[in-house]
């Protein structure tokens, strides 16, 4: 981790305060994520989101809800009776 450059003639007038404060921050809580990440982050779920929702639309094509669904109505018959 670098240290912030704290020359008088290179900073603004604040600059100086708030790179100490970037530093003490980057030094206490090293595990937070900067603007960056976050926006990184957040990108990663929706790919994430994205994906399952393709593979449940996939899986529904495939003729699985039919299988399922005739498993559901086999065992309803089963219940109420009828020829197992």
């Amino acid at each position: 981790m670098t240290r912030p450059v704290l020359a008088e003639d290179s900073t603004k007038p604040g600059e100086k305060d708030m790179l100490v404060i970037q530093y003490l921050l980057n030094v206490m809580a090293p595990g937070r994520l900067s603007d960056s990440q976050r926006g990184a982050t957040l990108i990663e779920y929706v790919l994430i989101v994205a994906v399952i929702a393709l593979a449940v639309f996939a899986v529904s094509q495939t003729g699985l809800v039919d299988a399922i669904t005739g498993i559901f109505q086999d065992a309803r018959e089963c219940i109420k009776g009828n020829d197992c």
